[in-house]
């Protein structure tokens, strides 16, 4: 695969890059001019120096690349000026899914903070359960800018997929398909691996399939009645241990 990735001059980027191109992927890592790339020696990749700010630049970037890792971020604990940490960190998220989804990724994987998971509180008897991604969790509980931005981030990555809320709940990677675009009960779903079909009409029952050929590229924003494939055994970020 040709894989996209922000933020590859970072710890977690970098090494996501590694594990990529051992892999087999090829890589195009977008970059800001002058970023340090120490991190990146001895790996063969494209380079694109940018930034998330140039929507232009970014779709032009993503032609061609069949997933999108987004890691890119501006962290900094006090800012004289925040502003230019929510316009790369919320404003740079939506930039980029959208570019990715016209550019036809098939996976688009946004990398989150911890400081997102909800705290835990203790039950009745005391006990604390150890936290997860199903812990309740709201921006009134974002403690400073940074962690506000990244919530923030995450919601825009939600509604990329919102309408699909009601039947791919969970964490499955998703892809949408136009009306026109999903196939009777009888057809076989386009795509790899094993996949469910559901849909937002009554017309198209879930049934398991098991596709043969490439998925249709993923769609952010589609209206009217949609189709989902929900591949519940894809991976996001490859294993790094």
């Amino acid at each position: 695969m040709k894989c996209f990735v922000t933020g590859a001059s970072g710890f977690i980027g970098a090494n996501l890059v590694h594990e990529l191109v051992a892999g087999g992927h090829s890589v195009k890592l977008l970059l800001r001019p002058g970023a340090d790339t120490r991190g990146l020696a001895g790996l063969d990749y494209e380079r694109v120096d940018g930034d998330l700010g140039d929507p232009a630049l970014l779709g032009q970037a993503l032609r061609g690349c069949d997933w999108c890792f987004h890691v890119a971020a501006v962290y900094h604990l006090w800012m004289r000026d925040y502003r230019p940490m929510y316009a790369a960190n919320v404003e740079g998220t939506r930039n980029l899914i959208e570019a990715a989804g016209k550019a036809g990724c098939s996976r688009i994987v946004y990398t989150s903070t911890v400081g997102c998971i909800g705290l835990p509180k203790p039950d009745a008897n005391g006990t604390v359960s150890p936290t997860d991604e199903e812990t309740p969790v709201s921006e009134a509980q974002m403690t400073n800018h940074y962690k506000r931005s990244k919530w923030q981030a995450e919601q825009v990555a939600a509604q990329a997929v919102e309408p699909l809320a009601r039947c791919a709940a969970g964490r499955s990677t998703v892809t949408v398909l136009s009306a026109e675009e999903c196939p009777d009960e009888t057809t076989e779903l386009p795509g790899h691996g094993h996949l469910g079909l559901v849909a937002l009409s009554d017309d198209v029952p879930p049934k398991d399939l098991e596709p043969t050929v490439p998925l249709p590229h993923t769609l952010p924003k589609v209206g009217g009645p949609i189709a989902v494939g929900i591949d519940r055994r894809s991976h996001a970020h490859p294993r790094t241990g």
